[in-house]
């Protein structure tokens, strides 16, 4: 799959309380979609490396 224009960041959970409480992420295993000015886009919880691909290529499409 073609991920042009996508950057992937691995945040460590316990020791990112700024960007938790920026984004709303209160539960370990969740994933925030942002745009190029840092704004979050869609977020969800849970999933496998193609349920990721899955909704990053749906909210592309918006």
């Amino acid at each position: 799959m073609d991920l042009k224009g996508i950057n992937l960041l691995i945040v460590d959970y316990d020791n990112s309380d700024d960007l938790q409480k920026k984004y709303g992420v209160s539960y370990q295993h969740t994933f925030v979609q942002i745009d190029g000015r840092g704004m979050e886009v869609v977020k969800w919880n849970g999933g496998d490396v193609d349920q990721i691909l899955e909704t990053v290529k749906k909210e592309e499409m918006m």
